[in-house]
This record gives structure tokens, sequence and C-alpha cells, in this order.
């Protein structure tokens, strides 16, 4: 699957001034290959997060297309695209967001449930809590987890559909240094096997593991790689 930003916008309204509004993310083309891991970076209020949450669906451009081979993301309804969404994209969102009343199992399995893709599920989950050292969790409600550990589970939620591309705004932020490698290690070696994987993040060491890699300033993207 080969992502494409055609010429994508956002702005938003200004109350008072004399502009009235003002743009989020400039005018931004950018094609993202199966397999390819994309790293941006830039400051908060760069834009990142905004262009991030456009190409997976969670807000729409205000101009320009987002397309998934030839399907154009935001032509869908919102019903075919959230089964689109859970099928096909992986978000690890900068906030938390595990459920605190769901175990972190039940966390990570949660997206089998809503295309009904139990069977397959439960063996990954078992692989992922592995690979996410969190096996000693299983049982334990998100309430009870430390931010390190719920970053671990919503990245552990996000691969659990063998997505086509998974979307990642800082997912090492709550990491010890030794866990933030292991994970930037992981994503290369999901993008390796075929995944794409676009990162928006201030880590400076994604560098040494992305394909290419943007910075982003004022809502306007430039190539560094």
């Amino acid at each position: 699957m080969i992502i494409k930003a055609v010429d994508a916008v956002k702005t938003y309204p200004r109350k008072n001034g004399e502009a009235n509004f003002f743009y989020a993310v400039q005018k931004t083309s950018l094609t993202i290959e199966k397999g390819e891991f994309t790293a941006i970076l830039g400051r908060s209020g760069s834009g990142k997060s905004t262009l991030l949450n456009m190409l997976c669906g969670l807000l729409s451009p205000t101009e320009g297309q987002i397309l998934y081979d030839d399907t154009d993301l935001y032509k869908m309804n919102d019903a075919e695209l959230s089964l689109f969404r859970n099928k096909h994209i992986g978000v690890i969102p900068q906030v938390q967001s595990v459920l605190p009343n769901l175990t972190v199992y039940e966390n990570i399995t949660l997206p089998c449930f809503i295309d009904n893709n139990k069977a397959d599920c439960y063996n990954y989950a078992e692989e992922l809590l592995k690979l996410m050292d969190i096996t000693h969790l299983k049982d334990v409600y998100a309430s009870d987890l430390s931010g390190g550990e719920m970053r671990r589970t919503a990245i552990a939620r996000a691969l659990i559909q063998k997505p086509d591309v998974i979307f990642a705004d800082e997912p090492t932020a709550d990491l010890d240094d030794e866990n933030t490698v292991n994970i930037l290690k992981l994503f290369k070696n999901i993008s390796e096997s075929g995944t794409a994987v676009f990162i928006v993040t201030h880590e400076s060491d994604t560098i040494k593991y992305a394909d290419r890699v943007y910075r982003m300033d004022n809502g306007i993207i430039k190539s560094k790689s």
C-alpha cells in the first residue's frame, strides 16, 4: 500500500486579529512507501502531529487529499473509515490512550473485536506481550500501570492487527533509554518486514533508524534525507 498526501492543507479559524485563519499545515505533498521508515522532527507546535493525524484518518484536511493507493480516505463515511483504519492503520497517539478499566491483555486485543478477527489475535497478543516485556502485566488493569507500561501497551495494541502502516506520535516519550532503543529497533524490524512506519518525534536518535527524515517548522515540511 502506498500512502500519499496530495497538496494537503490544514487551517484553523482565528477569533481575533487581521488574519481570519492560520495554517497548522501548509500545502504538503509526500509519499509513504511500503516498508519505509519515515521520521518527522520538529518543535512542539510545528504542525507535525497535525500532519500525522491527517495521514492516519483522524483529522480531515481543509484542502487536498490523503490517498491509500487509489482510495481517498476522507471520501469514506464514518463507518467505512473506522473499519478501514482498524484493518490497515495502527496508531500510537501522543497522549496516553489505554482504557483504565481494561486489563493490559484486553487493551491489546480490543481492535480484534471490531472486525471479529479473534482467531489469529490471541496468539499474536501473547507474542506482543513478550516483545514489549509486559507479559507479567497481562492481567493488570491499565489504571495501575506506569506511564512507560501504558506506552508499551499502546504500541502492542497498534500492532495487533498487523496493519499496513504504523503512525506513532512521540512513541518513546514515556520510555527510559533502554526501552526507547528497543522500540526504535522494533519499528525498524517492522518496516523491514514490509510495514510502513511513520513517526513524529523530538528524539534525534530516531534519525539513524529512519529511511527518510523530514523536519517541520511553522507548518512547512522539508526533507533532510
